[in-house]
């Protein structure tokens, strides 16, 4: 089944949520967790007024709570840790029998004052961007797992489960300070607008361009080179391609020919170059990493090298697709003999950001969030 969340409410009118996540459910009662639940919701263009369930663009929605959550426990042990080491330390001069209880109290008292107590705010004052669907399927009684009704924040023993680390993991030298990231940043509202158009996170525009030419278009020009521009666009491969996408401005089909002399525009080299790595990232299921490794090897070297993987791994090549945390498919691009074999790192330590966000051709949202696992035996050119 695929992942969703309900709003409704329960019996006594409280208004709570179930997350179904990774095959799990967790109910949602608290209710400064449903405010925040509710505000990253409306972040994704979601505005919760009733009842309902959202189907799409969840993955996101739940993986941003799933770390807020994550932080809540980690802050509520903190303050576990500091109350069972100041009572363990006052055993040995208690000598008031209702003294320890007098401390419990006054720490509880404490514990509730620096946490606060979050109240609901009603939201019916708003109108909806995107009306939640209407679920007639919402979960009775005595079907629910959670029939003793805990709250989220009370039981954390599935939440490392729930809300797995959602990571691409990969190792590469971090290098936002270059002079290649500062050229290309001189064209960043060229990013932003055809990334913006087409569906793709400007950063990694920006970190392409940064790789391929360091951010500089007009030396990049001469005939004599294979590849044009800002971009690096491969003349020999794509002159004479007749390339499409999706434009959410306009809500049409953009189509562009590709010929040597538009390469030379720099506006015009990144929009060809944008809309290549949208067909790189529809070709390979949206799969962030993968596409990114794509726009260097070409599709055809891609599927050599993910039927590789899958021989060895014993993995599907549509299960390496579907999944932008499954990395072992970095281990087989030596099996490659054309392109850079660590495309995807070079390109991405240029980043500043933490997570790379797309959009599909049907408007959904997909993210990948990105671990550096960077150690100091690693170097890239």
């Amino acid at each position: 089944m695929d992942n969703y969340i309900d709003f409704y409410y329960d019996e006594n009118d409280n208004f709570i949520a179930d997350i179904f996540s990774n095959g799990k459910l967790k109910r949602v009662r608290n209710p400064k967790n449903i405010d925040k639940l509710i505000s990253i919701a409306e972040k994704y263009n979601y505005v919760i007024e009733d009842e309902g369930r959202i189907t799409k663009r969840v993955t996101p929605i739940i993986n941003e709570f799933g770390k807020y959550m994550l932080e809540k426990k980690r802050k509520r042990d903190r303050k576990i840790n500091i109350y069972n080491t100041i009572t363990s330390s006052m055993k040995l001069s208690r000598k008031d029998p209702t003294l320890g209880k007098k401390i419990g109290t006054g720490l509880l008292a404490f514990t509730i004052l620096a946490t606060g107590i979050g109240a609901y705010k009603h939201h019916s004052e708003k109108r909806s961007k995107e009306p939640v669907e209407t679920s007639d399927q919402l979960m009775e009684d005595n079907s629910s797992p959670f029939n003793d009704s805990f709250e989220i924040i009370e039981d954390h023993r599935d939440m490392d489960t729930m809300f797995q680390d959602n990571s691409f993991h990969f190792s590469y030298e971090e290098r936002t300070k270059t002079n290649n990231i500062e050229r290309a940043k001189e064209y960043i509202d060229l990013f932003e607008k055809y990334g913006n158009m087409y569906g793709v996170d400007p950063h990694i525009l920006l970190a392409i361009a940064a790789q391929e030419s360091g951010g500089n278009h007009y030396d990049n020009l001469k005939d004599e080179l294979p590849a044009s521009g800002i971009m690096q666009i491969e003349k020999s491969v794509h002159t004479g391609e007749s390339i499409s996408a999706y434009n959410f401005e306009t809500n049409k089909i953009d189509n562009l020919l590709i010929t040597e002399e538009n390469l030379k525009d720099l506006e015009t080299n990144i929009q060809i170059a944008t809309i290549l790595f949208k067909n790189c990232l529809k070709e390979n299921n949206y799969n962030i990493p993968l596409a990114i490794q794509a726009y260097n090897y070409g599709y055809g070297n891609i599927y050599y090298l993910l039927a590789s993987c899958s021989k060895s791994e014993n993995i599907t090549i549509d299960e390496i697709k579907n999944n932008p945390t499954i990395n072992c498919w970095l281990n087989y691009r030596k099996n490659i003999s054309v392109g850079d074999p660590e495309y995807v790192e070079h390109v991405l330590s240029y980043l500043d950001t933490g997570s790379l966000t797309v959009r599909t051709s049907t408007g959904d949202i997909v993210t990948v969030n990105l671990k550096n696992d960077y150690q100091k035996s690693v170097q890239y050119n």
